[in-house]
């Protein structure tokens, strides 16, 4: 899984869905409006975090490595 998976598009859902769109334009401003809004150090974050998951995967030879988490 990649920071998009198993960060970016649960969070981006929560914020943009907090109510619906009316309509594509509206859902494409708020992905954008939101997108801006995410601090780089949460950036930085999940990047580190990503890294860290390669490196269970690594340690378990490509094995689930969920409880390592």
């Amino acid at each position: 899984l990649t920071p998009l998976d198993y960060y970016l598009w649960g969070y981006l859902k929560s914020k943009v869905y907090r109510t619906k769109p009316k309509t594509i334009h509206e859902l494409i401003q708020r992905i954008r409006d939101e997108m801006a809004l995410i601090p780089f150090e949460t950036n930085r974050k999940v990047i580190s975090t990503f890294y860290q998951r390669l490196a269970y995967c690594q340690e378990v030879n490509g094995s689930h490595f969920q409880h390592l988490l």
